[in-house]
């Protein structure tokens, strides 16, 4: 009696291949830079449904080899179905982190008045990029605040100074490369006119003569006058920015870190708020809240 090696057991291994090859060569061209990041995990991607269709061919081809049919082929058929099998299990289970997240890839801990990208704008790969917020479908704000209800602004009872060379240790610490970062300067109408008021010569001149007279003010006279009030704490603002880019896709992220001194840069009270922003892809499968979470956790901690 002839055998022949069943029509099914041929159609897994060419399955099987077509599975493995996916499921490695996306992640390595990817990697290496070969393609670009989205490309490389779509090819990835693809290995979840041929190691749907290898499993369900190779259970048909391991029927169309049992023993009374005369046909060979029962190996393979073993071998795709099982591989077919751990795939579905190995790309299922990555899959599950981002389980439950919303198709956005844009999120910050503060939504009424989010950081903005100043430097990173600049950068070429973001040429033409809308870099605004909200990023993505017309109920962003709300998927985000049902998804991330957690993520909120932070206050510290820390000097905008300190809290910003902490947060560059801890952006650096968490493998961000770090793109700009400034030192806390005033910001709003009063800070405008004490600069102003610093390089204007004439108004220098007669703050210096001003001096000279109130040195000279009879301390009888002066008595009745009303103390002088405190000045108003000209509000200060820096900023990190950075990216972050994933260890196997090469995925590049934006972040933008704002830390506001509305007390002076002197006060012991600064407010953060950070962005996390995704360039390629519509849902980041929470990776950009989680490192979030993980930033806020490592300078909270930086404090202590």
């Amino acid at each position: 009696m002839t055998t022949k090696p069943a029509f099914s057991a041929r159609f897994a291994r060419i399955l099987c291949f077509a599975t493995l090859t996916a499921l490695v060569l996306g992640p390595a061209l990817a990697n290496f830079g070969l393609i670009a990041p989205l490309r490389g995990f779509m090819l990835f991607a693809l290995a979840l449904p041929f190691a749907l269709a290898t499993v369900l061919v190779g259970l048909v081809a391991l029927f169309s080899t049992r023993k009374s049919t005369g046909n060979t082929g029962a190996r393979v058929a073993m071998f795709a179905t099982i591989a077919g099998a751990l795939v579905l299990l190995f790309v299922g289970n990555l899959g599950r982190g981002g389980a439950g997240v919303p198709p956005i890839h844009d999120i910050t801990t503060n939504l009424g008045n989010p950081p903005v990208f100043v430097e990173l704008a600049q950068d070429p790969a973001n040429e033409g990029v809308d870099l605004a917020f909200p990023h993505g479908p017309e109920n962003t704000v709300e998927l985000h605040r049902e998804a991330y209800a957690d993520l909120s602004s932070m206050h510290l009872m820390r000097s905008p100074a300190d809290v910003l060379a902490q947060a560059k240790q801890v952006a650096e610490s968490l493998g961000w490369t770090v793109i700009a970062s400034n030192l806390p300067a005033p910001t709003g109408p009063e800070a405008s006119a004490s600069i102003n008021d610093a390089l204007d010569t004439e108004a220098i001149v007669d703050t210096e003569a001003k001096l000279d007279a109130e040195a000279n003010v009879d301390p009888e006279a002066e008595a009745g006058t009303e103390p002088e009030l405190e000045p108003t704490p000209v509000p200060v603002e820096a900023t990190i920015e950075a990216t972050a880019t994933s260890g196997t896709f090469r995925f590049v992220d934006d972040i933008v870190i704002r830390i506001q001194g509305p007390d002076g840069a002197d006060a012991a009270h600064s407010m953060v708020d950070i962005r996390s922003k995704s360039r390629d892809g519509q849902s980041d499968l929470g990776a950009n809240a989680a490192r979030i979470r993980a930033f806020i956790e490592a300078l909270n901690q930086a404090g202590s």
